[in-house]
């Protein structure tokens, strides 16, 4: 779906962070490219984790633990990457 949105031109991140952006923002072009580059970041964890979980049903002898924990390491990576990112771009603009 994270895909799909990007195809659309609607990344599904920009309904979060409509949220917390003051609606003068929103078609700001910084705004916009911004959430193509926060759902495209998504949309990659979402496709590796679907490999992942496919390499694990096609090998049941590796070790599923050792999947997970990488998968979950790309969520908690991804979930903390808006802030990451913020703070690189406000170092770079500013």
């Amino acid at each position: 779906m994270a895909w799909i949105s990007i195809g659309i031109k609607a990344p599904f991140t920009m309904q979060y962070a409509k949220q917390k952006v003051s609606d003068d923002k929103w078609d700001s072009p910084i705004f916009i490219r911004i959430n193509y580059i926060l759902t495209t970041v998504w949309a990659i964890i979402f496709t590796i984790s679907i490999i992942v979980r496919i390499v694990l049903i096609e090998n049941p002898s590796l070790s599923s633990t050792i999947t997970t924990v990488l998968v979950v390491i790309g969520v908690l990576t991804t979930m903390k990457f808006p802030t990451i990112y913020k703070n690189f771009y406000n170092r770079k603009v500013l």
